[in-house]
């Protein structure tokens, strides 16, 4: 009887770890997602439009400058 009364006792008790494991993980993948959201790649002006090359020169430009970013702040 002691070895399944340990038995239950050790395996709630890793089932416990693996939840708080789980929580800590999708925790810091909600917290670069949400870091990714804001980040804001390009504004396009109002008052006049953007030619495709720069927008797509812009666009890189910025998407590098926020992987470089969101790299340092994971």
């Amino acid at each position: 009887m002691v070895d399944i009364e340990r038995a239950q006792s050790v395996l709630s008790e890793l089932r416990r770890l693996s939840e708080d494991s789980s929580d800590t993980v999708e925790c810091r993948i909600e917290a670069a997602l949400d870091k990714m959201a804001s980040v804001e790649l390009f504004v396009l002006p109002a008052d006049e439009p953007v030619a495709v090359d720069k927008f797509v020169a812009a666009v890189k430009a910025s998407c590098s400058q926020a992987a470089v970013m969101l790299t340092r702040s994971v």
